[in-house]
């Protein structure tokens, strides 16, 4: 949360000192005599009038060292001049030096001496100091965790006018963290440091307006806020409008506009938008229908292991649309997409085997992949399962079933075109993202929950946005890894369910990021119900639940009616049923870690997680709004 943070406050000191004309605004008394000599780049003087006990030119020194203004730069000389005007009360040195022992930069990274440094100065009423204590407080480091203390901190520094400080005073508000929940004031806050251009506070606005949530519901209120957060680059909010636009929600439906969003977000990378922008130019809704667009889109989705894009890129390949027509290929990206649980991917994958296309003709995979796309329920599947089981052997028929039976799905795999002279039906694997999954969010402070299978084997482990991760912990026999995420970005945690866990029967929500179809764009939602509370074998550390779960949702949050977390989803389903004659593979039957489980893996690393009554029934789309902030896309790089 520091570093951002502090680089603004170098840049409001910069200004007040070097913008301010001469003659026009009065100098502050206690830096008077330095802050000419700052201005000019002058070290000399500036360590002349440092060195003989001037705090404020002491304070100055230090940050011509942290920032390099005139000088290189040079944390550990920044700390120890502003050691020295700490020591003698100066509250800008003091936060700053807090702020170099909350980083370790310059000196050994201490959270307690943080603490000791924040107070001292924001007991001075210096409003960025304020914020600084209350994140501590709030995350538990440096100081035991007190989210009472973190809301008091919060509102001294929110009401000086700090935009972050708003934005967390909103947060604490919103979810009653320490104080009783008020999203009517919640919503103020957000407001406030939202007209400050908090981009965070503008999506949560919009959040509660497009609710009404602590404001009245209004759908136009919402989009411009929306709207404020994707034009300073909030992926979510860039998504969201893509998605509204497209389907006329709360807007005129306009496919142009959606287009615009969706390539916003597509250009950063971001392989669900560039996934929809290129099934966009498939179709021509929006823009002008070219196949050479949608198949440069859909390959770099693709090639980020977007199984929606690899599906309709092996469609491209087969009709010879945008590219030239090639069905080995065509497998290739099938195959890629079926392996990961798309239905769609695996009957044209059946089909090609059945026809021979790409692929020498056989019937025992066509009739393999019919089945797992039957057992979705996708179209005439388990009409061609039939058709080619009439023109099968018995023992064809046997290996069919066993095939599908024991087919697991896999992670999204990144692919990159094979070089020139390889045999282009030859699945290739991109040095870039391996695998993807799902994880959430539990602190504030950053640390995330997703499956220990996520994870396993990866040299680089960070959020589809790119910020690396850090494994604390894995434990392959419960299939969770506890991460923890760096920078400065303010975290929405879901909170654990308090109490008894989950019922037979009781409602559950499934959140992640499952390998994308044609129309999904970010954040997927299932629901279905808790149908078991125990695994295969009457493993208590699983409940087997009946909301749909592709790869990808690996790691998810599964949330109850209240939006509280009761597991965390297993997409890696363990079939050991044996299809029977007929061909059908089991439906409906997936499992997630029971919270007991999750509970005791937090416990057993010291994880101070928030748990909440679940005694407030919300809709499933609220839930899945609830997810939407604290959910992410986890990639596993080698």
């Amino acid at each position: 949360m520091m570093g951002a943070w502090r680089l603004r406050l170098a840049a409001v000191v910069l200004a007040v000192l070097v913008l301010a004309p001469d003659g026009e605004t009065q100098i502050p008394d206690p830096y008077a005599k330095a802050v000419p000599a700052f201005n000019r780049g002058d070290l000399d003087a500036v360590k002349a009038l440092a060195q003989e006990g001037d705090a404020a030119a002491q304070f100055l020194l230090g940050l011509m060292y942290e920032t390099g203004r005139g000088v290189a730069k040079n944390d550990t000389d920044a700390a120890r001049w502003y050691r020295l005007s700490a020591q003698q009360g100066n509250a800008d040195a003091q936060r700053n030096l807090g702020q170099l022992y909350e980083s370790g930069r310059g000196v050994p990274q201490s959270f307690a001496e943080a603490q000791r440094w924040y107070r001292l100065s924001a007991e001075q009423g210096d409003a960025q100091a304020q914020l600084d204590l209350g994140y501590l407080y709030s995350s538990g480091e440096g100081a035991q965790k007190n989210d009472a203390v973190a809301a008091e901190w919060f509102r001294l520094s929110a009401e000086q006018g700090n935009p972050d400080a708003q934005y967390l005073l909103g947060y604490v508000l919103y979810f009653g963290l320490g104080v009783p929940e008020n999203k009517e004031e919640a919503a103020q806050w957000y407001r406030r440091a939202a007209d400050q251009g908090n981009v965070s506070a503008q999506y949560m606005l919009g959040y509660m307006y497009w609710h009404g949530y602590g404001v009245q519901k209004v759908a136009e209120e919402a989009v411009r806020w929306y709207r404020s957060a994707a034009e300073q680059g909030h992926v979510g909010a860039q998504s969201f409008l893509g998605r509204i636009y497209s389907q006329g929600e709360g807007v005129r439906k306009d496919d142009s506009e959606a287009v615009r969003w969706y390539r916003l977000a597509a250009d950063q990378g971001e392989a669900a938008a560039q996934s929809q922008l290129g099934f966009m130019y498939t179709i021509g809704r929006g823009v002008s229908q070219d196949y050479v667009e949608a198949a440069q889109w859909l390959r770099r989705a693709a090639d980020q292991g977007d199984a929606g894009a690899q599906s309709n890129l092996g469609v491209l390949y087969a009709k010879g649309q945008g590219v030239s027509q090639n069905y080995a290929e065509a497998v290739r990206f099938y195959r890629l997409a079926a392996d990961q649980g798309i239905a769609v991917a695996q009957s044209n994958l059946g089909a090609m085997y059945y026809n021979g296309q790409g692929v020498p003709e056989n019937f025992v995979e066509a009739y393999k992949w019919w089945s797992l796309a039957a057992a979705q329920g996708y179209n005439d599947s388990a009409k061609n399962r039939d058709i080619v089981r009439s023109v099968m052997t018995p023992a064809q028929i046997a290996e069919g079933q066993r095939l599908a039976a024991a087919w697991k799905p896999t992670a999204g795999a990144a692919t990159t075109t094979p070089e020139s002279g390889t045999n282009p039906g030859k699945q290739t694997t991109a040095s870039e993202v391996e695998s993807a999954g799902s994880g959430f969010f539990i602190t504030a402070a950053g640390h995330l929950l997703t499956n220990a299978h996520v994870v396993e084997g990866c040299t680089r482990i960070s959020l589809s946005a790119g910020s690396r991760l850090t494994v604390l912990d894995v434990d392959p026999a419960s299939d969770l890894a506890l991460l923890k995420a760096g920078g400065s970005a303010n975290r929405t945690p879901l909170m654990l369910r308090q109490g008894r866990g989950v019922r037979l029967a009781d409602s559950v929500v499934v959140a992640g990021y499952p390998l994308t179809g044609l129309l999904s764009s970010g954040l997927n939602v299932t629901t279905g119900a808790v149908s078991a509370l125990a695994g295969p074998g009457d493993d208590r550390r699983l409940i087997q639940i009946t909301a749909p779960v592709q790869p990808g949702n690996s790691g998810g949050p599964l949330l109850d009616t209240s939006g509280n977390v009761v597991g965390v989803v297993v997409s890696k389903l363990d079939a050991v049923a044996v299809a029977s004659v007929t061909g059908d593979i089991p439906q409906n039957v997936n499992f997630a870690i029971s919270l007991g489980t999750l509970q005791a893996f937090l416990d057993a690393n010291d994880v101070d997680y928030q748990t909440r009554a679940s005694n407030a029934p919300k809709s499933n789309a609220d839930v899945a709004e609830l997810a939407r902030a604290s959910t992410v896309q986890i990639e596993c790089r080698n």
